[in-house]
């Protein structure tokens, strides 16, 4: 894949809609280089590659009480569905020149079309 020309239309994204929320998936997709995936949320996607897990791990080694729940904190803000968990979104950038259906962790499958 040329990552040149990729940054190139990704650069063009800002003249279509200035505002910070529009779906570049569908600017993207059709590009000949990519397919696109999602987009997903931001709870579903850390979820997807387990922020619990990895907060809980941090928490348990954290070295003061204050800390642990500043961990727990930062997590909740992530992924409230209320906030920041439903408020951002993921996309998945997928090369075209992957033949076959593709497993894109957390985005699920990914056809070859």
């Amino acid at each position: 894949m040329d990552l040149g020309y990729l940054t190139e239309a990704m650069q063009d994204i800002g003249k279509i809609s200035r505002d910070p929320r529009c779906y570049i998936g569908k600017h993207l997709s059709q590009l000949s280089l990519v397919r696109v995936v999602g987009p997903i949320s931001q709870r579903s996607f850390l979820s997807g590659m387990q922020i619990e897990e990895r907060t809980n791990a941090l928490a348990a080694a954290a070295e003061s009480v204050e800390r642990k729940q500043d961990i727990q904190n930062a997590l909740k803000r992530l992924v409230d569905p209320q906030g920041m968990g439903t408020q951002y979104k993921f996309l998945g950038i997928v090369s075209k020149d992957l033949t076959g259906d593709v497993l894109l962790h957390p985005f699920g499958e990914v056809d070859s079309r």
